[in-house]
């Protein structure tokens, strides 16, 4: 299914209580991890990249809680779990409604995604990469509740900065919560690096050519950018090669 079908499952209260997350957006990956898995006083466990252990996750699903919890278990990771691994942990769910289980995928093998989960009760979900409109509306959306005023040719000035880059230009947000006065594109050229200005493969070639390349390195990482991501970057950049 698409992202519209999940917004309407959400919607009328419908949702399963097991997800296979992926897409082109990890932005819309991460928001709708952290919507679905919003539960009070829950036991969760997060395995993240390279740290995922089966045994652990289905243990933490079979485990029933001393105090009533629910058990959640999400994975995050640019490699693709099992898919029979995958399948049990579901099954966990379907024999507990108490369980939520997120398999949040990074990757790009999307295909191996899309109609794998059928037979099962997991709401296999892709993101695509938001429309300009959509992203405008979105950081509009969380600068409203960061009490941050900023019109939407700003906005839009801002996403044009980040590359449309939605979570570095929401991280730019807390920066402009210490003024108490209309963001304007003026302010954002003052106060805002964008990732649009470092040449990734100029980053890359100072890193194979050993040349210094650490400036250009705290910049992305100061403005938002994770080290994932870097070495994500690095790795597709040789891949190419």
């Amino acid at each position: 299914m698409y992202k519209s079908e999940l917004d309407k499952h959400i919607q009328n209260n419908s949702l399963s209580n097991s997800f296979i997350f992926f897409g082109e957006s990890g932005f819309f990956i991460d928001m709708y991890t952290k919507v679905v898995t919003n539960i009070e006083d829950a036991s969760v466990l997060t395995f993240y990249y390279d740290e995922y252990d089966f045994n652990s996750a289905k243990a933490h699903l079979s485990q029933g809680s001393l105090f009533g919890d629910r058990n959640v278990l999400i994975i995050k990771s640019e490699k693709k779990v099992d898919k029979k691994q995958l399948e049990v942990l579901i099954e966990f769910c379907e024999k507990n409604p108490d369980n939520i289980f997120v398999d949040a995928y990074y990757g790009s093998d999307h295909k191996a995604y899309a109609k794998g989960f059928s037979k099962t009760t997991a709401m296999s979900v892709r993101f695509f990469h938001p429309k300009d409109f959509e992203a405008n509306n979105i950081v509009a959306q969380i600068a409203k509740e960061k009490n941050v005023t900023i019109d939407k040719y700003s906005i839009s000035h801002l996403l044009l900065i980040h590359n449309g880059d939605i979570a570095l230009a929401c991280n730019e947000l807390d920066k402009f919560r210490v003024y108490d006065k209309p963001i304007s594109t003026k302010d954002i050229d003052n106060l805002v690096f964008g990732l649009a200005e470092v040449n990734i493969d100029e980053f890359v070639k100072k890193l194979l050519y050993k040349k210094d390349f650490k400036e250009d390195l705290y910049n992305m990482l100061e403005h938002g950018e994770d080290e994932i991501r870097v070495l994500t970057i690095i790795t597709a950049y040789l891949t190419q090669l």
